[in-house]
């Protein structure tokens, strides 16, 4: 997740400020492993200024920490 925002913990906090509600209309796990996860999603989320539908898997991994690591590659998002 990171990634997805350059590595920028205010740029994570600048755009999801506006964050008011999420709907997960499907979660389902498509694959596991011992090392980890594929989940597909598929999202509406409800901030102030637009609404994001967001569609695709997301991978989940347990880092060396122990904490889980979640790789959006697989999503994409669209903005009304």
């Amino acid at each position: 997740m990171r990634r997805a925002f350059s590595g920028s913990l205010s740029r994570f906090r600048a755009e999801l400020s506006s964050l008011q509600h999420i709907e997960f209309e499907r979660v389902a796990v498509v694959e596991r492993n011992d090392a980890g996860a594929t989940v597909e999603i598929r999202t509406v989320a409800t901030h102030a200024d637009r609404v994001d539908h967001c569609s695709g898997t997301l991978r989940t991994v347990r880092g060396d920490d122990g904490r889980w690591l979640v790789d959006p590659a697989g999503l994409q998002c669209t903005s009304e």
